[in-house]
């Protein structure tokens, strides 16, 4: 009996890569076989296009799309040509694409392998946080992640300073925003939001930086009254156990004026302003420290400090001063000259004041006397009315006020 050995070669083509990728993302294709095929070559293909036919001659790897020899980084080739790597970049819109890997077999002829590649299109994740770094130890600080893509299932993670946190949304617009403390144990930690879309992961990161050096807490501006205290309180916050301060320093106009001592309790230090003049008005730095990593770092902050005066004394000094006006007006808005009368005349001259319209205010009256001697009383003042009486008037032999003019003694009319 002859038996006769048949020998059957199955032959078959596997091709490999990301199931899913970005608009403009690279995908990395590798298209291997169990046998060598003819010239030992592939042809990569895009929606049943031909897009590259990659090429082992002499060892070394050749691509029709470089038109030479393959660069590293974009094709590769297997010694034996049994498998070729090539990395292919997705400059499609969303949706779906084939990308297939063709060999020939001599006369088993062509065999190939499809996979499908959803592209997706969207826009971030772009991570960005509310204060500017270094950040300011133990104080909080937002994060916020954005992503702008189409309508799909979105997942974000954080890992963010010791926390992780999960959200689902369904958006084409969506921010993730959280909020921590950054500890200065958080230095040159990474904080990190992940995304989700579809299967796809994208990760944006950013390492963060903290300040070392002392919080101060303290009032930008105090006021005082004169003659009484007054408390500046400088207060440091960090999680360093080496801190503590220095003089406080008083300035004026930028003019040096003093160095102060206060009185430091744990991570405060005061100053007390026992009695407060003008002299105290100015600014007053507090300096404050602390060390790290064998190095001191200092931090500073300044106050203002108003003195006013005591509101009694203000008020005495009004009430004086108004007095003393409502006084000088009195004297001043007086018109009336009183005089002592001590004869009485049947012939008089009136001198009244422009107030004195009233029967109420007595009426002085000039007459002769029979002494030579001039009177204050003869000329009358400007201001005043001179009101003759009738039986002069009715006298045609005094002609002016020279004949009126002589001596004279006063006497009160009732």
């Amino acid at each position: 009996m002859l038996f006769v050995l048949v020998s059957t070669l199955q032959t078959s083509v596997h091709l490999s890569g990301e199931n899913i990728a970005r608009k403009g993302d690279a995908i990395h294709l590798n298209c291997s076989t169990d046998s060598v095929p003819t010239d030992k070559a592939m042809n990569i293909q895009i929606n049943e296009a031909s897009h590259n036919y990659i090429r082992l001659r002499n060892g070394v790897c050749f691509s029709s799309v470089s038109g030479g020899r393959c660069s590293s980084d974009v094709c590769q080739c297997s010694t034996k040509g049994l498998w070729f790597g090539y990395t292919y970049l997705a400059e499609h819109a969303e949706g779906l694409i084939n990308i297939t890997c063709a060999m020939v077999f001599g006369s088993r002829g062509l065999f190939s392998d499809t996979i499908q590649v959803q592209i997706l299109e969207f826009r971030g994740p772009l991570l960005t946080t509310n204060a500017t770094f270094p950040l300011v130890a133990n104080s909080v600080v937002s994060f916020t992640c954005k992503v702008e893509q189409t309508f799909r299932k979105m997942k974000v993670q954080w890992e963010c300073l010791g926390n992780d946190t999960r959200t689902d949304r369904m958006s084409t617009k969506y921010a993730s925003v959280i909020k921590r403390i950054a500890y200065l144990r958080f230095d040159n930690q990474k904080c990190e939001c992940i995304v989700d879309i579809d299967g796809y992961i994208t990760v944006a990161s950013i390492k963060i930086k903290i300040s070392k050096n002392p919080i101060i807490f303290l009032e930008e501006s105090v006021s005082c009254t004169s003659d009484l205290s007054v408390m500046l309180s400088c207060i440091i916050s960090n999680e360093l156990p080496e801190y503590g301060f220095d003089s406080w320093i008083h300035y004026y106009d930028g003019m040096l004026i003093r160095n102060l001592t206060g009185q430091t309790n744990g991570n405060r230090s005061t100053l007390i302003i026992d009695s407060c003049s003008q002299e105290d008005t100015g600014s007053y730095t507090c300096i404050a420290w602390n060390q790290y990593s064998g190095g001191t770092i200092y931090a500073n902050k300044t106050v203002s400090l108003t003195v006013h005066k005591l509101r009694g004394s203000f008020e005495i000094q009004s009430v004086i001063f108004g007095v003393v006006a409502i006084g000088i007006f009195i004297l001043t808005g007086t018109g009336t000259v009183i005089v002592s009368a001590r004869r009485k005349f049947s012939n008089t001259i009136h001198i009244v004041g422009p107030h004195e319209l009233s029967p109420s205010i007595p009426i002085y009256h000039s007459a002769p006397t029979s002494e030579n001697i001039p009177q204050i009383y003869d000329v009358t003042n400007s201001g005043f009315l001179e009101i003759i009486d009738d039986s002069l008037q009715q006298n045609p032999s005094l002609e002016s006020d020279e004949d009126i003019k002589s001596d004279t003694v006063y006497e009160e009319i009732d």
